[in-house]
Order: structure tokens, then sequence, then C-alpha cells
């Protein structure tokens, strides 16, 4: 019968704590959210590549090894990035001795 009031009194701290707790866990699922939003959607504008641009920054500050949850995030952004570039940034075209007249003019040789 012990047992019995014991897990009653668990269980009413964790109903008496369940609102702070939710509270604290919608908020991390709304950053979540954003989180899954960024490596997964599409780059509109170069606004938005900005924004991507530093959290890659951020996530690679926090990770310390490349397996790291926040570096596999940031690999995902860096792909939108990819594909936002691939489609929207022109390389003009050179050939190879302009290439080389680029490279030795901006060297100073």
């Amino acid at each position: 019968m012990k047992r019995d009031k014991i897990e009653a009194n668990g269980l009413d701290a964790f109903i008496a704590n369940i609102s702070p707790m939710l509270d604290g866990l919608n908020t991390q699922m709304a950053t979540m959210a954003q989180l899954l939003a960024a490596c997964h959607d599409p780059i509109k504008d170069d606004a938005e590549l900005e924004a991507r641009m530093t959290l890659i920054d951020e996530l690679y500050s926090h990770a310390d090894t490349e397996g790291h949850a926040a570096a596999r995030f940031a690999e995902m952004v860096a792909d939108r990035v990819y594909e936002y570039e691939s489609e929207s940034v022109l390389v003009p075209f050179a050939s190879q001795a302009e290439a080389l007249a680029f490279l030795l003019s901006d060297r100073g040789v």
C-alpha cells in the first residue's frame, strides 16, 4: 500500500510540473522545426542565402567532430546553399589563358 502512495505522489509531482515542461518543449520543437526547414526548404533569395550561411557557421561552431549532429545539419543546409548557387549564381566562362592571366595578376606575378 505504501508503494501506491509513492506512485501517486510521483504522479502528482509530474502533473504539477507538466505545464512548464510542455512550454519548454514547445519552444524546443519550434526551434527544431526551423532547423529542419532550413535543411529541407529551397532558398528563395540572397537574404535567405545569407541567413543560411550564418546558420552553417553557427552549427559548425557547435560541432567538435564531423559526425556531430550539428555538423550533419550544417551539411544539409550547405546542400541547399549549393542548389541555390548552382541555379542563381552565374560564373562566366573563361578560357584557360584568361584564367591563368587572372591568377597571375591576382597574385602579383
